[in-house]
């Protein structure tokens, strides 16, 4: 597309060149030879405008700019720590772009890491906008007793979510990285394990002060 539009460019600036060479006059012009010539700087002119509007409209889409806001436990299970990320995405672009899918994994205290997975998703990022972006995704977790050993030790647990954002749309596909890091209370922690397994006995008898 890039090389038609410069070769269209190169006519018109071409056939304008032309234009402006003095012809030797005729004896008795006709007057469609006139018109003809008058209608060359006209056609010119319309090519390399057009050569233009084709060259911006070749213009490249631009990836969208997230800007990663928290990470929030939601809840822990014995097969999966369930985590929402929230974001805010601006789209450059004059259509809108959908985002397919979230990629995540999560490290607590350094020491318990968690297995990365992918969640679909279904999220619209209008043109031109910026926008909150809220995704849920249950990490697969098989240790809810080291984790909440872990909850019992300390008052504070610094973790570390990584993953990446796919964004799909008109000509582009990308994925977009993202760090964020946080610190989840012992009692959010219990709290998010206590509503997520409200039956499984004996659990409360391994949290101080549940």
């Amino acid at each position: 597309m890039l090389f038609s539009s410069l070769g269209i460019l190169a006519l018109g600036f071409a056939l304008l060149a032309l234009s402006s060479v003095r012809l030797r006059p005729a004896p008795q012009p006709l007057p469609g030879s006139i018109a003809v010539r008058h209608r060359v700087p006209a056609l010119g002119l319309a090519l390399v405008l057009g050569a233009g509007l084709a060259a911006a409209g070749c213009s490249k889409p631009e990836p969208p700019t997230l800007t990663p806001k928290k990470g929030t436990i939601r809840a822990v299970g014995p097969t999966g720590v369930t985590l929402r990320l929230e974001f805010d995405a601006y789209n450059p672009n004059g259509f809108a772009l959908s985002v397919q899918s979230v990629k995540a994994k999560a490290t607590f205290d350094d020491s318990i890491r968690l297995q990365e997975v992918t969640s679909p998703t279904a999220i619209s990022l209008p043109a031109k906008a910026t926008s909150p972006l809220t995704a849920d995704v249950t990490v697969p977790f098989d240790s809810l007793p080291a984790l909440m050993t872990l909850a019992t030790s300390k008052t504070e647990v610094p973790y570390v979510i990584e993953g990446t954002v796919a964004v799909g749309g008109k000509d582009l596909n990308v994925n977009l990285p993202f760090t964020l890091k946080g610190k989840v209370t012992r009692q959010e922690l219990v709290t998010a394990g206590m509503n997520s397994i409200p039956n499984l006995p004996g659990l409360k008898g391994l949290i101080p002060g549940q």
